[in-house]
This record gives C-alpha cells, sequence and structure tokens, in this order.
C-alpha cells in the first residue's frame, strides 16, 4: 500500500507539470486549427455566415460540434460514455438545476443586475455545450480514467484526481491569450474560477450519470444563464 501511494503522489505530480503542455494543446488547436478553418467558412461561405454579427464564433461553435460529435458517433462509449438511461433522481436533479438557471435572468432583470444579452449567447448555449461536454466530459474523460488507473465502478474517491484534473483542463481550454488582452486578467482570472468548478461539477454529473447526455442541458442553462452577466 505505501509503495502504491508513493506511486500515486508522483503520477499527480507529473500530471501537474504536463498542465502547460496541455495549455498549449489546447491553444494549437484554437488559434492554429479551429480559428484558421472557421474563417476559411466564413469566407467561402458568404451566403451562410454573411448575415451573422457573430460570423466568426458561430463557425467555430458549429466546427467544434462536427469534429467532436462526428468522432463520437465514431466512438460512441468513449465519446458518449457508457450512456445509460438516468435513474429518476438523476432526472430530477438536472430539471431542478435546469430550472433555476433559466429562471434566474428573470430575477436578473427585477433587480436591475442583468447586462445586455451578448450577441454570441446563441453559441455558447446551443453548440458550445454540445461540444464541449463530449470533448471533456467524453473523451478527455475517458482518457483521465486511463492515466489515473480509475478501476472499473469506481467510488467518488477513486475518481477524485480525475474531477479535478477534469476542472483544471477545462479552465486551461478557457484560457486564451487574445481574451486576457481583449478583457484583462480581472474578467479571465474570475472565468477561470468559474470554469474550474464547473468543470469538477460537470465531470461529477459525468460520473454519477455515466454519460454526457445530462451534462450538455445543464451546461447549457448555465451558459444561458452567465450571458445575462
Amino acid at each position: 500500500m505505501p509503495g502504491q501511494q508513493r506511486k500515486n503522489r508522483r503520477l499527480l505530480m507529473r500530471s501537474f507539470l504536463f498542465l502547460p503542455f496541455i495549455w498549449g494543446i489546447f491553444q494549437t488547436y484554437h488559434l492554429f486549427f479551429s480559428k484558421f478553418i472557421a474563417e476559411w467558412l466564413v469566407v467561402s461561405f458568404p451566403q451562410v455566415f454573411g448575415q451573422m454579427g457573430v460570423a466568426s464564433s458561430f463557425a467555430v461553435g458549429l466546427l467544434h460540434v462536427l469534429i467532436w460529435g462526428g468522432m463520437a458517433l465514431i466512438w460512441p462509449r468513449v465519446g458518449f460514455g457508457d450512456a445509460r438511461e438516468p435513474d429518476l433522481y438523476q432526472s430530477i436533479t438536472v430539471i431542478v438545476v435546469v430550472s433555476v438557471c433559466m429562471f434566474s435572468p428573470v430575477l436578473m432583470v427585477s433587480y436591475g443586475r442583468a447586462g445586455v444579452f451578448k450577441d454570441m449567447g446563441i453559441v455558447v448555449w446551443t453548440m458550445t455545450p454540445v461540444s464541449e461536454e463530449i470533448l471533456f466530459r467524453g473523451f478527455l474523460y475517458t482518457l483521465l480514467l486511463r492515466i489515473f488507473r480509475v478501476p472499473p465502478n469506481p467510488s467518488w474517491k477513486d475518481v477524485l484526481p480525475v474531477l479535478l484534473f477534469g476542472g483544471l483542463w477545462f479552465s486551461l481550454w478557457h484560457l486564451v491569450p487574445s481574451a486576457v488582452v481583449n478583457y484583462g486578467w480581472e474578467f479571465i482570472g474570475a472565468q477561470l474560477v468559474i470554469t474550474f468548478f464547473a468543470g469538477i461539477l460537470f465531470s461529477g454529473l459525468r460520473h454519477w450519470t455515466g454519460s454526457v447526455w445530462l451534462g450538455m442541458p445543464i451546461h447549457a442553462a448555465g451558459n444561458f444563464m452567465v450571458s445575462f452577466l
């Protein structure tokens, strides 16, 4: 047991040291692949994207859905998880959380705390939740299970490193240099904290339900609420 604990600690330390490398992979995808392809789509298909005020964001969101959704259709067990049917408690939990998130903007407006609905809001509460849940709670969650050698039918304790690094990876995905330049560290820092805990929450939901399906509506409702802040 002590030897296994030492191995686990070394594995955790190596995983932390690899975080900058993970961030580099994410930014390479953002800047040198998805952005390039999205700009090509906007220019090549003006009849589709020409009338949109957020054409580039819409093209990026569409690209993510096509890539990760297509891969999930090829490897459904990895991309979508076990996809077992949710039980009553899981379904009720999702309904309650989604209802609260959807109703929150009404309270914000009532108390004068709601901002202007952001132009790219429709992207972040439609295509973004689908693609990010498939990528992070599908493929990358499965990868983390293998990295940390999580046994079949794991307990919450077994899967704790996966939840932690799922949150860290999800946070790093949102650490985009151009966003720091445009919005400043104060805004981006708050976003990183929120996405870190959201990543833990969504990964926990993935562990609890066995699939990404129930995470999608919660993710979408959460983004809908945040798009009014």
